[in-house]
C-alpha cells in the first residue's frame, strides 16, 4: 500500500508491457503500436481524486476506480 515504492511510469509498464509478456502475449498487446490489437478505456475526468495536474498520470494508475470507467472499447468495438 506504499506508492512510492514503484512509480506510476513504472507501475504502467507491469501492468501493460510486462502483463503481455506474463500471459505469453508479447507482440500482439502490451503496447499502443500499429498492428497490435488494442483496447481502449475511457476515463470520466476530472473527478476530485484525480484532479490534481501536476499529478495525472500517478493519480489515474494509483486512485482511479471501475466508477471511473466511461466507455471501454474491446478490438475496436464498445463493450461498455
Amino acid at each position: 500500500m506504499n506508492a512510492a515504492i514503484f512509480t506510476a511510469e513504472e507501475t504502467s509498464e507491469m501492468m501493460t508491457r510486462n502483463g503481455a509478456r506474463a500471459v505469453e502475449l508479447d507482440g500482439q498487446v502490451g503496447v499502443v503500436e500499429v498492428g497490435r490489437k488494442a483496447d481502449v478505456t475511457v476515463i470520466d475526468y476530472p473527478q476530485v481524486h484525480l484532479i490534481d495536474e501536476r499529478r495525472l498520470f500517478s493519480n489515474l494508475i494509483y486512485s482511479a476506480t471501475g466508477r471511473d470507467v466511461d466507455l471501454v472499447f474491446v478490438g475496436g468495438r464498445p463493450l461498455m
